[in-house]
């Protein structure tokens, strides 16, 4: 375990309390090291940081490729539907349906349980850029008036900033580009959120004891 730790251990440098790139070391450097050490490696490398390590190397279409093999065997998994959501959005201007695909990864992120802010945060800027504004206001609403949601105490959501917005794209709505009625969320679906989010409580509840 030793060896294998220090692969994965980088003393952190700090220059203006800003990480700079050399502090990580790509996954794919670490893996063919262990490889011709002959390592054989028994614990797998999370699906997500082997995505995140990627998209951190720019490699984002070949993010967007394993991202998409690996939702075949794990559909919910929140973490590879942030890293898409990510890639999707890095290759916006190449690929302008990509804004949509990562608007709908944010998405599935949000449901399948990451509630940090994070992908929120991204999904509201993605739809009010494009003035999506009936649609941001369901997110607004979600997590302003909402009985359950919350933000992970890990995260980085802040209401005040929320309620700032939903109040500025309620002045614009006569300028919104989508309709009424369509939905962001569903019934199911925000029901489903609430219920990770109380089911995550509990568990971190029981952590602390």
């Amino acid at each position: 375990m030793g060896l294998l730790k220090n692969f994965f251990t980088r003393k952190k440098e700090k220059n203006d309390t800003k990480q700079t790139q050399e502090n990580y070391l790509p996954i794919s450097n670490i893996l063919e090291d262990l490889k011709e050490k002959n390592i054989i490696i028994q614990s797998k490398v999370p699906q997500s940081v082997m995505l995140g390590n990627m998209i951190f190397e720019k490699k984002y279409q070949e993010a967007i490729n394993l991202g998409l093999e690996l939702l075949k065997k794990t559909p919910e998994d929140s973490g590879v539907h942030i890293n898409l959501m990510d890639a999707y959005f890095k290759l916006r201007e190449q690929h302008p349906d990509y804004i949509n695909k990562s608007n709908y990864h944010a998405k599935q992120a949000i449901i399948y349980g990451h509630n940090t802010g994070y992908a929120e945060e991204r999904l509201a800027k993605n739809l009010d850029k494009e003035k999506k504004y009936h649609l941001s206001l369901q997110l607004y609403n979600l997590i302003l008036n909402t009985e359950g949601f919350h933000f992970s105490t890990h995260g980085c959501g802040n209401i005040i900033d929320w309620e700032k917005r939903r109040k500025n794209i309620i002045k614009n709505m006569d300028k919104a580009t989508d309709k009424e009625n369509d939905i962001l969320f569903t019934e199911d679906e925000i029901s489903k959120i609430i219920k990770t989010i109380y089911n995550d409580d509990i568990k971190e509840n029981k952590t602390s004891e």
